[in-house]
């Protein structure tokens, strides 16, 4: 009885120092999330890998741990925690806590939100893809291609605002588009709906863009560090009609 006592409260420590900046092993991050009083459900690990990112003039190693819990509602998403930390030694620095956005209801875990990890190269550059699903019409889900700076931030790249092209006409909306790495480039397709539409009909066709990475590292020469400074403009668009 001890024994698992003393596990317990290691592993509820292990679940408390998951915050952004603190260090921790490996082998303290890659084990089970005890329920908690914010938390009622345990959350398990369902991966572990390390993934190259980019630093300016090299490159480092994330490591990316996911955890869900065990029992979500039939009509929501998962419940996960997903970790980033940066290698520091034998040791990792969090640099990044994602949760879904969940609560319980009668006894049941709704969650509305989940994730994917995905590595992604492009331009000879390597980022890390979090995708986040939504629960509700259309599935929606959003990317966030990350970049590190010399001191270890991560920041979110920009992509190109598509609701602003120049092919939409007045009236013209994009609904429940979405994003797909391919070929080293992401691609973009949505419906382009009037107002009357309803979400299975896009009356005015199809949207589609095709991004490319631009930008670099830019250095702070006074305090000798570099932030990433790129973005994901249209390199190319084109529209499918009805």
């Amino acid at each position: 009885m001890r024994i698992y006592c003393l596990v317990v409260l290691l592993l509820a420590a292990a679940a408390f120092g998951q915050e952004e900046g603190n260090l921790m092993t490996k082998e303290a991050l890659v084990h089970a999330l005890p329920a908690d009083k914010d938390h009622p459900l345990t959350r398990e690990v369902i991966d572990v890998h390390e993934e190259e990112i980019s630093f300016p003039q090299s490159s480092k190693m994330i490591l990316i741990v996911h955890y869900r819990a065990g029992q979500a509602s039939w009509e929501s998403r998962a419940d996960d925690r997903v970790v980033l930390a940066l290698k520091q030694g034998d040791q990792f620095e969090i640099l990044k806590v994602l949760e879904s956005d969940s609560t319980v209801d009668d006894g049941k875990l709704i969650s509305e939100t989940d994730f994917n990890e995905i590595p992604i190269v492009t331009n000879g550059r390597h980022f890390i893809d979090i995708q986040t699903n939504y629960s509700g019409s259309g599935a929606a889900v959003l990317d966030d291609v990350y970049a590190i700076s010399s001191q270890g931030v991560l920041s979110s790249i920009p992509f190109e605002d598509v609701d602003k092209s120049k092919l939409l006409k007045a009236g013209d909306e994009l609904r429940n588009g979405g994003f797909l790495f391919q070929d080293g480039a992401f691609v973009f397709e949505s419906g382009v709906y009037l107002d009357k539409d309803c979400e299975s009909c896009p009356s005015q066709g199809m949207y589609h863009a095709r991004f490319k990475l631009t930008g670099d590292f830019k250095e702070d020469p006074a305090k000798h560090e570099f932030e990433p400074d790129f973005k994901f403009v249209i390199d190319k668009e084109w529209r499918d009609s009805r």
